[in-house]
């Protein structure tokens, strides 16, 4: 009996060392993810602004067709050699007519949202395109309310007055000259990304759920088309005269832009699927402060108090309706599957 005990025991203890063993695991995985997100980030907003002032290759929908196509090879090996989807045969294949009429207006919204964010930094400092990028709950809701008709609570409207001063604070504290043009541009970027959260709700709810790796994969050959398209009517043959010409430094700093926007759109997946929707949300807004140090670092743009204020209120602002348009979709659909987005 004695010996039964003692055995009974050391299986506990070694049950209870796993466990802790699992929590650190865990807490570490998590810890990588944040902190590869926050470095890809912010390395690829400024190596795409690095692109354009350092070697004057100012052609955003090309540089963008080079983001698309790296973004389907990296999701063409994470689905079919690291499974990251599943098995084969639990993968979901979309047919043509899915793709056409389920993947094709999302990409036409998701690739129309990368080009204006990429052709505002051709006018903006980073910093302060990212400030703007804050804005993005309060396109959601004004568009949620025009197009779907929904309804939010008193608090949730109050987040978005923090929002609106938010972005105004900041735009009032730029000490750097900026045209309007990259104000608008940077501002549509925000309201083309609340459109393809929307849509992207609309055409797959009640659907067969599909994850955001496999949605890249077939978003990816469209978004390209269609910057090429518009490269091709916006830039002519310019990007194609110009790349050559490159020394090695500009043919390395597009080739890394686009390896970190594949790899951001992984981290993306990874972060929305181990800290949930709100956690990632609150993660997404705490890398601006990083972009606007590496900013100041790397192109010497000044940071002002304004700025600070309405960053730190638009900040507030979005975790608060986040947190309440969290409440109230859970509450609206409850029963229906949830689907994330793919940046």
């Amino acid at each position: 009996p004695t010996n039964g005990f003692a055995s009974e025991k050391t299986a506990v203890e070694r049950h209870g060392a796993l466990h802790s063993l699992g929590r650190w695991f865990f807490r570490v995985y998590g810890c990588f993810i944040v902190s590869s997100s926050f470095l890809v980030s912010v390395s690829l907003v400024n190596c795409t602004k690095w692109v354009y002032v350092r070697h004057g290759f100012k052609h955003p929908f090309f540089l963008t067709s080079t983001h698309m196509a790296a973004s389907y090879i990296f999701a063409y090996f994470a689905i079919h050699w690291f499974h990251l989807s599943g098995a084969p045969e639990q993968r979901r294949i979309l047919s043509l007519k899915e793709q056409v009429f389920v993947v094709a207006p999302f990409s036409l919204l998701g690739a129309a949202s990368i080009a204006c964010g990429n052709t505002a930094l051709v006018f903006l400092y980073p910093s302060f395109h990212e400030m703007l990028q804050n804005c993005t709950p309060f396109w959601t809701m004004v568009l949620a309310i025009l197009i779907q008709k929904r309804q939010f609570s008193v608090a949730a409207y109050g987040a978005m007055l923090l929002v609106i001063l938010g972005g105004c604070l900041c735009a009032v504290g730029e000490t750097s000259r900026f045209p309007l043009s990259g104000v608008f541009f940077s501002i549509m970027a925000t309201v083309f990304r609340a459109l393809r959260t929307l849509l992207q709700d609309n055409l797959l709810r009640g659907r067969e759920k599909l994850d955001s790796i496999t949605l890249l994969y077939y978003a990816a050959p469209f978004n390209m088309a269609l910057f090429l398209c518009g490269s091709f009517i916006f830039e002519g043959l310019r990007p194609w005269m110009e790349f050559p010409a490159l020394g090695f430094g500009g043919k390395f700093s597009i080739t890394t832009a686009a390896f970190l926007a594949s790899q951001y759109n992984l981290l993306a997946y990874l972060i929305v699927g181990h800290l949930g929707a709100v956690g990632s949300m609150v993660i997404n807004n705490l890398k601006t402060p990083t972009v606007i140090v590496m900013c100041g670092i790397i192109f010497g743009n000044p940071f002002t108090w304004p700025q600070a204020l309405g960053f730190a209120l638009a900040s507030v602002g979005a975790y608060l309706y986040t947190n309440h348009g969290e409440k109230q979709k859970t509450e609206e659909t409850t029963g229906k599957p949830c689907y994330l987005p793919v940046d």
